[in-house]
């Protein structure tokens, strides 16, 4: 009888850690899509731009904030766009993005870059 619970505990266990991975690989496949959005206004707004910096809070706070809720009510808190020529603070993370790199910008390239996660490694 004990072997048997402590089967369904098993069983239990891997099916939520399944449904939290596919909720935070939908949250992570989100994240892309709007902050390929948000770089795509920045370059329609200002057309001559050929580059600008994708920039978020230092990473440990972002991953933290990505993971503990809804990305799509504080997305603009989160991550923002900035001129090239803006210096980034101290107190912040950037990227240099290519306007002709932002179809690239998938979950694995946000994961890696701004939240310091590597799938890989889990």
């Amino acid at each position: 009888m004990g072997n048997i619970i402590r089967a369904d505990g098993v069983r239990n266990k891997m099916i939520q850690q399944n449904t939290e991975t596919l909720e935070d690989n939908l949250r992570f496949n989100k994240l892309s899509k709007l902050i390929q959005t948000k770089l795509s206004q920045y370059f329609e707004t200002y057309p001559s731009a050929v580059q600008c910096q994708l920039v978020c809070f230092d990473r440990d706070e972002t991953r933290r904030k990505v993971l503990s809720y809804d990305i799509y009510s504080d997305f603009d808190k989160l991550f923002w766009v900035e001129s090239i020529a803006k210096p980034i603070s101290s107190y912040s993370y950037g990227h240099q993005i290519d306007k002709k790199d932002i179809d690239k910008l998938d979950r694995e390239f946000i994961l890696d870059t701004f939240l310091g996660i590597d799938e890989e490694r889990g």
